[in-house]
């Protein structure tokens, strides 16, 4: 290797920029706003008094003569002592930028078994029909029994109204739907319900007693029958929510997203021993243990069940698990800060997820590539 080649290997670019292209770029200009560019002087003068500064003082304190601390010199570093400290200095410095750059670079947050990002949805292989499970027994007894399942093939159910033979052990139904469809049913007591992908209500087929309870996993909006004297009572893993009549939106998929939406009414909501009474317009949540409200905006939530998907000011974590959990697919982000940019976006659910995107990455700083069974947020 010839001196001028030695010298070029040794260039901060040689550590600093990736062999890809497109990466390099980046990298480059990420160096460039975060990070001053070493200082190669001040770096050779401290590496200066650092290897050599020690050995000629001590040697000088000794009384040794000018010119035997420039012999000691000579002797440890050689005639071009500067120009090889200063390539040494620079080789530091490039190391250290390199060492800097990956720590910005890496994610901070990763899952395992995932491309290259966080991943905040799986795909699952559940079905594709909506089932209706009838159990019988009483209503604690009877749930997680193994009852009579059947397709649903009709577009919405009503248990009002039916006939049922009081003799005959009670019933209770499990209702389910899978990624990619909704449901609409009437319950006995005339309150209709919108259930939402990927979710399960279970309710008696004739409600008995002083409340009318329902459990629910997923999401679903209700529009209450009145009946002042049966409280209408919904159970979820994380919240517990009594009305008397009106009509809300329950989202319970998991601990991080379990919330209830007033859209017009009154409704008492619990968690744990803490109770709160929501006003129209209002949004409550677990977050840190603790119940905590904001003012939303409740007409998504009315839209949703009437077939769109709509997102006012929502982050985008929130926008990729709904589609991820509608079409089933499952949702990566390269980088965590995407998952708090917030967008407006209003589409069809019937739409394919081809068009989704499409619109999606027609707004800026929205970059999203569907895979055959992911969806990636760049």
């Amino acid at each position: 290797m010839t001196k001028e080649e030695n010298y070029t290997s040794l260039q901060p670019e040689a550590f600093l920029l990736p062999t890809e292209a497109e990466e390099r770029d980046i990298r480059s200009a990420l160096v460039r706003r975060m990070a001053p560019a070493p200082d190669v002087d001040a770096a050779w003068r401290s590496m200066t008094f650092g290897l050599s500064g020690s050995k000629v003082t001590s040697f000088a304190n000794s009384r040794a003569t000018q010119s035997e601390t420039a012999r000691l010199q000579s002797m440890t570093f050689g005639s071009s002592a500067p120009a090889v400290l200063r390539k040494v200095a620079v080789l530091a410095a490039a190391v250290a930028a390199c060492g800097l750059l990956f720590f910005w670079l890496t994610p901070k947050d990763t899952v395992k078994d995932t491309t290259s990002g966080i991943t905040i949805l799986a795909q699952t292989a559940a079905g594709t029909e909506v089932t209706m499970t009838v159990e019988r027994g009483e209503w604690d007894e009877a749930r997680g029994s193994q009852g009579e399942q059947r397709v649903v093939s009709e577009k919405d159910i009503s248990f009002e109204n039916s006939d049922v033979d009081q003799s005959a052990m009670p019933s209770v139904i499990l209702m389910t739907t899978p990624r990619g469809k909704d449901y609409h049913l009437t319950l006995a007591d005339g309150t209709r319900v919108w259930m939402n992908a990927d979710s399960q209500l279970e309710f008696p087929e004739q409600f008995n007693g002083a409340r009318r309870t329902v459990r629910l996993h997923g999401e679903a909006y209700f529009e209450v029958a009145k009946d002042r004297r049966h409280p209408f009572v919904v159970e979820t893993d994380y919240l517990t929510t009594t009305v008397l009549g009106t009509s809300f939106n329950v989202r319970a998929y998991s601990q991080n997203d379990a919330g209830v939406a007033l859209v017009e009414g009154s409704v008492s909501v619990k968690s744990g021993r803490e109770n709160m009474l929501l006003k129209p317009g209002q949004l409550v949540q677990v977050a840190n243990g603790k119940l905590k409200t904001e003012n939303v905006n409740t007409y998504g939530y009315t839209q949703r069940k009437d077939g769109y998907f709509y997102f006012t000011d929502d982050t985008m974590r929130g926008i990729m698990a709904e589609l991820g959990r509608w079409y089933n697919k499952t949702v990566v982000f390269e980088e965590a800060s995407d998952m708090d940019i917030r967008l407006h976006f209003v589409a069809d659910r019937t739409q394919s997820l081809p068009q989704i995107i499409n619109s999606l990455c027609e707004m800026d700083g929205v970059d999203i590539e569907l895979g055959s069974d992911e969806i990636v947020v760049k």
